[in-house]
């Protein structure tokens, strides 16, 4: 109902949900650059992995009716008393991570010192 949807998220929706593949919103650059995006999302925060998520759920928080739904929670306390080996830290390093949002800081704050 038109009562739910902004007019730019029902063209949105429609422009996603068209029959006719030819007129249906279909590449990623269509979709970013629909109105409905514009107002709400900064593509190149996005991009960079510098945006700030509106709502971060409370890990600790089960979000379901019940428990019979999802199982269980683990038993994180056998994980308390675990040492990390040197051979395992070894291994670890063929895996590369790089934050974005913390590289993103290193250039600026050496920009800023360079600027001074």
């Amino acid at each position: 109902p038109d009562r739910y949807f902004t007019p730019s998220a029902r063209s949105l929706l429609k422009g996603l949900m068209c029959k006719n593949p030819i007129n249906r919103l279909s590449t990623f650059i269509e979709i970013k650059n629909h109105p409905w995006f514009a107002e709400k999302i900064d593509f190149g925060l996005l991009e960079s992995g510098n945006l700030i998520p509106p709502f971060i759920p409370n890990q600790d928080e089960i979000n379901a009716d019940s428990l019979r739904h999802i199982g269980k929670p683990p038993n994180d306390g056998k994980y308390e008393n675990v040492k990390i080996t040197k051979t395992f830290e070894k291994s670890l390093s063929k895996f590369k991570y790089i934050s974005k949002s913390a590289q993103q800081k290193e250039i600026v704050d050496v920009l800023k010192k360079i600027n001074k």
